[in-house]
């Protein structure tokens, strides 16, 4: 047996009787302090880009309410009530459609299309954005160098210029 069949052999145990998923789910999360109530249980193997957990090819999370609940009615998600995407602990988790997915992400401001400050990219703030609108009309300073001077894109600089961006502040 090489090296690699061996590991998951030790891991997993003989091929024919390996476990499922479903079977090493309890061993993949711990439990972590979160937002509500009960603590969260955090999924400690890979995640996604975006921060949820990931269980074979599917989310954990989505797993997790499989293993509890049955399967995921059609045209519905699972959602998160206490917005840590790591978290598999089904008194966390609730069904809704999209729509209800999207309407909570905008209610907590998780949307990233906050206004000004408020939103977490944000790397301006309302102050930084009225001296840089004082330099653009006195004028004498190119906006490549206001960009440099502030750690900005120059395109960043142009959208306040021509008001197309941070127009509220």
């Amino acid at each position: 047996m090489c090296a690699k069949h061996y590991k998951l052999w030790r891991r997993n145990g003989e091929p024919r009787h390996r476990r499922t998923i479903a079977e090493r789910f309890d061993e993949f999360w711990q439990p972590h302090p979160g937002p509500l109530d009960s603590p969260c249980h955090i999924w400690t193997r890979t995640l996604t880009n975006r921060g949820y957990g990931k269980a074979g090819n599917e989310r954990a999370h989505r797993v997790s309410w499989t293993l509890s609940h049955g399967a995921i009615p059609e045209g519905r998600c699972v959602m998160h009530r206490c917005d840590v995407r790591a978290c598999v602990n089904v008194e966390h988790l609730i069904l809704g459609t999209q729509i209800d997915n999207i309407e909570d992400r905008g209610s907590k401001s998780r949307a990233g299309s906050a206004p000004g400050s408020r939103n977490p990219s944000a790397k301006l703030n309302e102050t930084d954005v009225e001296r840089i609108r004082d330099i653009l009309r006195v004028g004498g300073t190119t906006q490549k160098a206001i960009a440099a001077y502030f750690c900005v894109s120059h395109s960043l600089i142009n959208a306040i210029a021509k008001g197309r961006l941070w127009s509220a502040a």
